[in-house]
């Protein structure tokens, strides 16, 4: 008897799956509308702050998919990689007929390899052979050469292009959302963020960085090592703005595998830190310097050095978003040195009041969900579950560039808030964070976790039914779900294999299976 009560409370869950459907479909047509009526103008972030006229100017051109490869040409920096170059080169050569390399020093078989390839796919190329400075000075020779070749032959007036900077190892990822934008582009912007994407074996770390610019604009790298891209003319009139001198084209990825980069990036990290310690010692205040040392240090696995030039970094001004990441880096390094968790707590919090994002907070509830305090033998739950909620409230970060951990805002928060609500009675928020991690993953765990939310919910209805009172700790609600109202630039973060409704059924198909 018991179980075909259950099995008729489960049967009200799958019938209620339809109903919450055409509530999901009118939302989504109401967002959609709502949508439709925001004006969110040109350009990332900056687009209220133009003037009408250039809205209009900036109207792009329709794209047929015809690929102009005089559009874009690669530029390089290379030296004895010959078992990976062709990674590059093979992502690119079907939208660009132009390479442009420098070459500091390959005694291998680099050179030939790129010029064997270069003839067999009927690409231009423009080799330049000069022993490696530094990484300001070595780039910089490598654009100089890119405006002295980049010259038409007939006019010998400038000839514009893209210019896509690729390291060996690197992938041009989304290569069609590249080519639809240079062919299509008309604004004023000259220097284009592009996403950079590591996979070191354990995680992807992702973060925007200016890798494609037109030529003959100036465009000069800085720093002697962790270099960044500046063009001169703006150099001294506050740097380039974004929507006016630059753009982010948030889906183009290059895409890089180290663990199949022979160990060159481990073994630059040596020379990174050495370059970047004479670097601190002519100027122990730069703010970048004492950055980029931190995080190499990091890199090599000196967490006592890393750690304190994090806490060296945060005593200065400079770029904020290292601010933030140096609070949160300090936060882990401590935990994993085992300095007492209030330390590392007082870290994460510093971090999310600089900057209000996800991560540091997914820490918090992590570390609360799996360790025991007071002794007490029993986890903290009410925290955990306060920070994993708070971290589910925010929007992803869009207009910051540096090291966001995207899998973060897109699953890591819900399946951390799905594990932790049940314990805290919050059950309709629980079930939401299962399905929205169901949507973004599909892992087995949150199937299992979502099964321990539908079956509380069919157990609670059971006793609404029966008059039961029911005993909670926390105001609890379980009724009909429906979608909350979501920014169109929090749309554009997802990337869900399957809808919230599908999930629920395939949740519900298991449930029935194991009764």
């Amino acid at each position: 008897m018991g179980k075909n009560k259950n099995n008729k409370n489960i049967a009200s869950l799958t019938n209620s799956v339809s109903s919450e459907s055409k509530v999901l479909s009118d939302n989504k047509q109401s967002n959609k509308n709502d949508i439709k009526s925001v004006n969110p103008g040109y350009g990332p972030g900056n687009s209220n702050n133009l003037p009408p006229d250039f809205l209009n100017k900036s109207i792009p051109k329709k794209y047929d998919g015809t690929i102009n490869k005089k559009l874009m040409a690669l530029v390089m920096m290379i030296k004895n990689e010959e078992k990976r170059i062709t990674v590059s080169f093979d992502s690119v050569k079907d939208y660009t007929d132009t390479f442009i390399i420098l070459d500091t020093g390959s005694t291998d078989s680099t050179i030939q390899i790129c010029k064997d390839y270069c003839k067999k796919n009927n690409i231009t190329l423009h080799l330049k052979e000069e022993p490696f400075v530094n990484f300001m000075v070595s780039r910089n020779v490598n654009l100089n050469f890119a405006d002295e070749v980049l010259i038409d032959p007939i006019t010998k007036k400038p000839e514009e292009r893209y210019l896509l900077f690729l390291d060996c190892n690197d992938e041009l990822q989304n290569a069609d959302e590249l080519m639809r934008f240079v062919h299509t582009y008309q604004g004023p912007a000259h220097g284009f963020y592009l996403k950079q994407k590591w996979w070191s074996g354990n995680n992807f770390d992702s973060y925007f960085n200016i890798r494609m610019v037109k030529s003959h604009k100036r465009w000069r790298y800085r720093a002697v090592v962790h270099e960044y891209l500046m063009c001169e003319d703006l150099e001294n009139k506050g740097g380039p703005q974004p929507g006016r001198d630059t753009e982010r084209l948030e889906n183009v990825i290059l895409f890089q595998d180290r663990t199949k980069d022979d160990d060159k990036s481990f073994k630059r990290f040596f020379r990174d830190k050495e370059m970047l310690y004479n670097e601190y010692l002519k100027n122990p205040k730069d703010p970048r310097t004492l950055f980029y040392l931190a995080q190499t240090c990091g890199c090599l696995g000196n967490l006592h050095d890393a750690y304190k030039y994090y806490n060296l970094r945060i005593k200065q001004v400079g770029f904020i978003e290292e601010i933030y990441h140096a609070y949160y880096r300090l936060g882990e390094i401590s935990k994993e040195l085992k300095h007492p968790w209030e330390e590392s707590l007082g870290w994460f919090l510093r971090a999310f009041e600089h900057s209000q994002r996800a991560e540091p907070l997914v820490k918090i509830a992590e570390y609360y969900k799996d360790n025991m305090h007071n002794g007490e033998k029993k986890n903290s739950y009410l925290l955990a579950y306060t920070y994993a909620s708070m971290a589910c409230k925010l929007v992803y970060p869009q207009n910051q560039i540096l090291f966001v951990d995207r899998r973060c805002y897109t699953y890591k928060r819900w399946h951390t808030l799905g594990q932790i609500a049940f314990y805290a009675q919050k059950y309709k928020e629980g079930k939401e964070a299962c399905l929205k991690a169901i949507q973004a993953e599909e892992n087995d765990i949150d199937y299992n976790n979502l099964l321990y939310y539908l079956k509380k919910e069919s157990e609670i209805n059971q006793q609404r039914v029966a008059g039961m009172n029911q005993r909670f700790n926390c105001l609890t609600i379980i009724q009909t779900d429906k979608e909350d109202i979501v920014p169109p630039e929090e749309i554009k973060q997802t990337e869900n294999k399957i809808t919230r409704e599908e999930a629920l059924r395939k949740a519900i198909k298991l449930l029935l299976s194991k009764n």
